[in-house]
């Protein structure tokens, strides 16, 4: 497992920093792009696609190379949650000899797990992924900040 990347304020060198570029206000005046017209997504998944473009981690998305990638992680999403509802539905399916087997519609979605942590981590999606892209919760603290709060005397009494 690689580092986690610097805040942003604190990194150093040539190399250009992410920042969190547009403000929530310019973030809502930017336009969703439209899902992907081939498939009818799950309401679920229709959901999720107008959150993503509402969060910071759609800042990340350069809309011209990047906008393919993100469609698929969300079709993969869709496909997961259907093979997800069709195993909960009938858990035991029928082997190739009559024999009582595991649905292997459960292997399908547990094999797209592994590309959607890929793509998800990405585009930012998860706190360690936001994080290791040097995304930081703007709420958050910084060092120095800390710092001089654990440099308080506390044996003041005017504190």
């Amino acid at each position: 497992m690689g580092r986690l990347a610097k805040q942003p304020e604190r990194a150093q060198g040539h190399r250009p920093h992410i920042g969190i570029v547009p403000s929530g206000a310019e973030r809502a005046r930017r336009r969703e792009p439209a899902p992907p017209p081939a498939f009818g997504w799950l309401a679920e998944t229709r959901r999720a696609w107008k959150e993503f473009w509402a969060s910071r981690s759609s800042d990340l998305v350069d809309r011209a190379v990047d906008l393919t990638s993100v469609r698929h992680l969300f079709t993969l999403y869709d496909e997961r949650s259907r093979a997800y509802a069709a195993y909960s539905r009938q858990r035991l399916v029928k082997g190739s000899k009559g024999q009582k087997v595991a649905n292997p519609v459960y292997k399908v979605a547990r094999a797209m797990q592994n590309e959607i942590r890929q793509l998800e981590q990405q585009f930012g999606i998860g706190a360690r992924s936001r994080r290791a892209l040097g995304m930081t919760n703007q709420d958050e603290p910084t060092l120095e900040e800390m710092n001089r709060e654990l440099d308080v005397d506390f044996s003041d009494p005017r504190r």
